[in-house]
């Protein structure tokens, strides 16, 4: 039998059409208390099986429109083997599947959306599915650059066929809008964004979370635009400013290594300082113990003054190795406190005793 294209596109999409009613009925959905009436028929033995899977499929659409994964994957662990033949129901989990967006949930997204259309080539909702999750796996996984952006194209005419077969279902722009943004097509996706907050309906229950959706592709639009304009202007100057460039390195680069030289000479000081200060431990360690192998105060203060000099004298030949700044002034200095301090050493009995 030949079918014409309407009648075609009728017996093609019955199980869209009953997807569409039970997402529409998850829509109207307001509380708890509305939600109950499909749960309770998930419950009762005595359903009937049609009646369980409307129920099964109105909770799942509301769980996921609603972003409860979890919920979804406790509805589909609980009732896959009672439903296990049912077209939608493997159709719903793929794209539950792919709102987890790991590695290994986006590629079993893409194998059971592709079983999906071969049951159904027609299903606008099976399309769409297979493009975002093509879509998530292209930006987010593949990293050669090349198979990324054919399945970005792949992702894109999938999605066209989706819009062809439903031209009225605003989530479709939205997926179309992130693609293009990917591929770098910034005008077609600023028109099916638009297209998309245009046609939402808000009246439904999730209005909100898609509206938030859609805005956050608008932002991410706007970003990447904004990101090419500048990584553009940035390559025009370059390209025309290239001896200014060099000279600014250059620049830079004397800078640098002034400060370099200054870290350095600072390094310097501070390992003379902590040098100085062990030698300092060290010089009152012999003292105290020459005062304890019965040397005379007398000559235990002369063997301190002593070290103290000679600490000094120390002190002032590193200045003159290692300090650039100023370093005949600290080692004029050092040198004469170690001769005043040799001094008083020599005559500490004049002085002292």
């Amino acid at each position: 039998m030949i079918f014409n294209k309407d009648e075609k596109t009728v017996k093609m999409n019955i199980q869209r059409k009953l997807e569409n009613e039970v997402v529409a009925k998850a829509k109207g959905i307001r509380n708890e208390d509305e939600l109950a009436k499909y749960t309770q028929k998930l419950d009762e033995d005595n359903a009937l099986e049609d009646d369980k899977y409307e129920a099964y499929l109105v909770c799942f659409s509301y769980h996921r429109r609603m972003k409860n994964v979890r919920k979804c994957m406790e509805l589909y662990d609980r009732f896959k083997h009672d439903l296990a033949d049912q077209f939608l129901v493997e159709h719903f989990y793929a794209i539950a599947l792919r709102a987890k967006e790991s590695k290994r949930n986006i590629k079993e997204a893409i194998r059971l959306a592709k079983k999906c259309r071969q049951q159904d080539t027609s299903h606008s909702g099976v399309l769409h599915n297979l493009a975002g999750a093509m879509h998530t796996f292209a930006t987010k996984y593949e990293s050669e650059a090349a198979k990324s952006h054919e399945l970005l194209i792949e992702a894109k005419e999938v999605v066209n066929e989706a819009i062809e077969h439903e031209s009225d279902y605003p989530r479709f722009y939205a997926t179309r809008a992130s693609i293009y943004i990917d591929l770098g097509d910034f005008s077609h996706a600023e028109q099916d964004i638009a297209t998309a907050i245009e046609m939402e309906d808000s009246s439904s229950n999730d209005y909100p979370i898609r509206l938030n959706e859609y805005l956050a592709i608008k932002m991410d639009l706007k970003f990447k635009k904004e990101l090419e304009i500048a990584l553009s202007r940035t390559e025009t100057k370059m390209a025309n400013s290239a001896e200014m460039v060099k000279d600014e390195l250059k620049t830079s680069s004397i800078d640098i290594k002034k400060d370099i030289e200054h870290i350095t000479q600072e390094a310097k000081k501070s390992n003379i300082e902590v040098l100085t200060f062990f030698v300092a431990v060290i010089s009152f360690i012999i003292g105290s113990l020459s005062m304890l192998s019965g040397l005379s105060v007398q000559d235990s203060v002369k063997v301190i003054l002593i070290l103290a000099g000679a600490l000094l004298f120390s002190v002032a030949g590193f200045c003159l190795l290692f300090d650039s700044n100023n370093k005949l002034k600290r080692f004029s200095l050092s040198a004469c406190t170690a001769i005043f301090l040799f001094a008083i050493a020599r005559y500490s009995n004049l002085i002292f005793f």
